[in-house]
């Protein structure tokens, strides 16, 4: 098997004008050399890869970090916008129930009921 290799590159090579009288050395010689060419371009191509990859992914942070920073300063604008609504509610609750369990808004009703029916009579 190992001749009909050797033979069918020996083919190759001559056919090809690489070797003219290929010895058992010379073709071993251009074996690891293309072994090497094939091994150096397939570990080039894998770092590409790699690398490739990378610089994808640092393009896309370098694309969405400056967005991604202005929609959490616009969110927490709209949350300080929410907190101080929800205070503002708040207040308005507590002076409801305070305003409703005042006496003082009982006596304007009566004074004004009183002041009404005062200006009916003649």
């Amino acid at each position: 098997m190992e001749s009909e290799q050797t033979t069918g590159f020996m083919r190759r090579a001559s056919a090809g004008g690489m070797l003219e009288s290929a010895t058992p050395d010379a073709l071993s010689e251009e074996r690891a050399r293309q072994a090497g060419r094939s091994i150096a371009s397939a570990l080039k191509t894998s770092l590409n890869d790699v690398s490739l990859g990378m610089f994808r992914v640092c393009e896309h942070v370098q694309k969405r970090v400056p967005q991604i920073v202005e929609d959490k300063k616009a969110f927490r604008r709209l949350e300080e916008r929410a907190t101080t609504g929800n205070a503002n509610m708040e207040d308005a609750r507590k002076i409801v129930r305070t305003l409703s369990s005042m006496n003082t808004l009982h006596n304007v009703e009566v004074w004004l009921s009183q002041a009404i029916e005062l200006s009916k009579v003649p």
